[in-house]
Order: structure tokens, then sequence, then C-alpha cells
């Protein structure tokens, strides 16, 4: 695989190191050759943990370099997944399976089956079921020898910080530094705001109207659309300005003003790769639970390559004025600016190295 493009980074130079040799280690259990990077790394013989954890602020590269790792890992046993996909899936099997007695052993040791090593990406917890599970979760991807890659914002012993009853999760947080790799790449460049390209998707303008958006609407969708009719996601209503086949708009308290969960906003970018939410306001310390749903929304939309345009009158970085959410909001910042560039519109994210 080409490396044109990857900067001379000391702390990209150590990952890709670290990741060199966690992947010879796979390919050589799976019996096949190394294809990761050659950059003429002293290799140690033996690799200790079971997998990596990579932290640092946002737009350093993490998802970049966890991306290349998977793309040249050859292996057939692999699998790259949201985070919190996984959390949505184990949800649902423990509804399915309440006569089992140990319903995510037996998620696990069914994925065991058909994969060695899982990436995850943007690994966070935000509420206290998904806490209770993980610790779980994360001791029988251990006992059945899954691998893991993992990226995150905040070092494994900030997860989850001040959350309710968060000492049933500190087991997790052990069990990360017991079997994982910790690095952190804080350190260097934030490429997404050095490489940004701007485009019109998404769009943060001081004087946009409703005319202006309407036609960007009637651009990808035509005349075949509905309007102030309310769309059925996961059962319930959600209120839509305008509808099409491929395309839904959205006021903003509409969409994150009420009770939706990131399960609701996986769905709603299953079906609309296009998206309009317009009215954006403010969102301050009274309003931390609209700004956590904003930040899953984005998360959900960037991650599925959605193309997005936010009608406000305040700059991006300005949106969120509470405290709680400062670290996570950074992310979302940050995905907003990448969100802007040519690269994600043509379906290609943190490739600017």
């Amino acid at each position: 695989m080409s490396i044109d493009g990857l900067r001379n980074d000391p702390s990209q130079r150590l990952i890709i190191q670290e990741l060199s040799l966690l992947q010879s280690h796979l390919t050589t259990l799976d019996k096949n050759e190394n294809r990761f990077l050659k950059i003429g790394f002293k290799k140690r013989e033996k690799w200790d943990n079971k997998g990596m954890y990579l932290w640092g602020d946002v737009g350093r590269g993490k998802t970049f370099l966890m991306d290349l790792f998977f793309e040249t890992l050859d292996i057939k046993k692999k699998k790259r997944l949201h985070f919190h996909h996984l959390l949505d899936e184990i949800h649902e099997a423990i509804k399915l399976t309440k006569n089992i007695e140990n319903p995510i052993e037996d998620l696990v040791k069914n994925i065991a089956k058909e994969v060695r090593v899982i990436c995850f990406d943007e690994f966070y917890i935000e509420d206290i079921a998904d806490a209770m599970i993980l610790s779980k979760l994360l001791e029988n991807i251990f006992k059945y020898k899954i691998y893991l890659v993992i990226t995150s914002n905040c070092r494994p012993s900030e997860l989850y910080k001040d959350g309710l009853q968060r000492d049933l999760f500190l087991p997790a947080i052990d069990s990360i530094k017991k079997n994982l790799m910790i690095i952190n790449i804080s350190q260097g460049v934030d490429y997404r705001q050095i490489n940004n390209k701007s485009t019109q998707l998404p769009i943060e303008n001081d004087d946009y109207d409703h005319k202006n958006l309407e036609k960007y609407f009637l651009s990808i969708n035509g005349s075949n659309y509905k309007t102030n009719e309310s769309i059925i996601i996961r059962g319930r209503e959600i209120e839509s300005l305008y509808c099409g086949d491929q395309i839904v708009w959205f006021d903003f308290l509409a969409i994150c003003g009420y009770k939706r969960s990131k399960n609701d906003y996986i769905d709603i970018a299953n079906k609309y790769k296009n998206i309009i939410i317009s009215n954006i306001i403010e969102m301050n310390s009274e309003m931390e639970n609209v700004a956590r749903r904003f930040i899953a929304l984005i998360d959900e939309l960037y991650d599925q390559n959605i193309n997005l345009i936010l009608a406000t009158n305040n700059d991006y970085k300005n949106l969120y004025q509470g405290e709680k959410l400062k670290s996570e909001f950074k992310r979302t910042y940050s995905r907003l600016i990448e969100m802007q560039d040519n690269d994600y519109s043509n379906g290609n994210k943190d490739i600017n190295f």
C-alpha cells in the first residue's frame, strides 16, 4: 500500500511501528504475510498485548491510522465497527435472549468464530446502561482472544468521567489498561484544520434563508416530496419540514430537542443520504441533553458519510456553551470542519496526511 501523504510526524511513526508489529502478529496467527507499511522499523520479536488503545485530541489522525491498519491487514477475520453500533446490537441481543444466562458471552463467542480483530472508532461511554455492559463485553472479548484496536478522544482513566454510578465502570477501565497498549497521539498538528478545502456541504451562513435551503433540497430530490409531515423511526414520529426519497429536512429541535437516541440517528442515516437541519441554536448548560443528542447525531452522520447542511447564525465552535461536554464537542467541531472538505464529500475521511 502506498504511503504517499504521510507526514514525517514522530507520533505517527511510533504508532505505525506498533501497528505494524500487531499486524505481523495477527497475520502470523493466520499464517499470512504481513502487508503493513514497510518503513524499515526495527521490530520487537513479540507482541505482548491484546490490541491497542489510541487516544488524543481531535484531528490528530487516529481514525486514519486505524483505517490504514485495517485496510492493509491481510486476514479475512477482521471487522471495523462504530463502537455504538455494537452496543446497539448487544442491547437487542439481550432483549431477544432473556432466557440465556450470559447473553453477552454468547454473543462474543459467536463473534469470535468469525472475527480475530475488531477496530472500534470513537470509543466513548455516555450512559449508565452502556457503562454496565462494557465491563462484561471486554471481559469476554479478551477471554475469547479477540484483538482490539480502539480510537478515543480521552485517556482510559477519563472514560465516563463524572458519570452516574461510575464505580461500576471501573473494572472496564482496568481491563483496558491491563490488556491493551495505550498510546497518546495528542502531540502534533491538527491535520483536519490545515488541509481543509471548503465546499458547500455543510454550510455555515449568517444570512441563510428558507428559499436557499429549499433550492438545495429541490436540486437533490426534484418535485416529488412532502412538507410538514412526520417520518416514522423505530415506531416513533419525527416531524420533518421537507421529506423526499434521499433527503430530509429537520428543524433542529425536532431532531435534537426531544428524547431521541443514537439508534434513531443510525436509522435516519441509513435511510437518507442528504440531511438539512435548520434553526440550530446555541446550547448552554441548561441544554446538556440537547447538546448530547447533537453530538451523537453528528457522530453518526459523519460515520456514514452523510451530506449535511447546517443552517445556523452561530459559528460552529460557539454552538456549545456548556461545561460538561466540552471534550466531546471538540470532536463534533472537528468533524463539522472535516465534513466541509472535498475528500469527505467524495467518501474519503481522514486522508489528509
